[in-house]
């Protein structure tokens, strides 16, 4: 499992990679909790699709609606 980390101007993106399976519960509850005591905050996947006026293409990019 890796943790990467990305900072764009106004947010910073937090992606954990890799089977979740392979750590424990307790360790990435510790790591959540830490980074949400640094202020971060967590969305789903879902949250950051676009629903309106946009459609997602065979490759996976959203791509909005002409």
């Amino acid at each position: 499992m890796t943790i990467e980390i990305k900072k764009n101007n106004q947010e910073t993106i937090i992606e954990i990679v890799g089977r979740l399976d392979t750590i424990t519960a307790p360790a990435l509850d510790k790591i959540l909790t830490e980074l949400s005591k640094q202020g971060y905050s967590f969305v789903s996947v879902d949250d950051l699709i676009y629903k309106e006026d946009f459609y997602i293409d065979h490759t996976g990019k959203q791509c909005k609606n002409a």
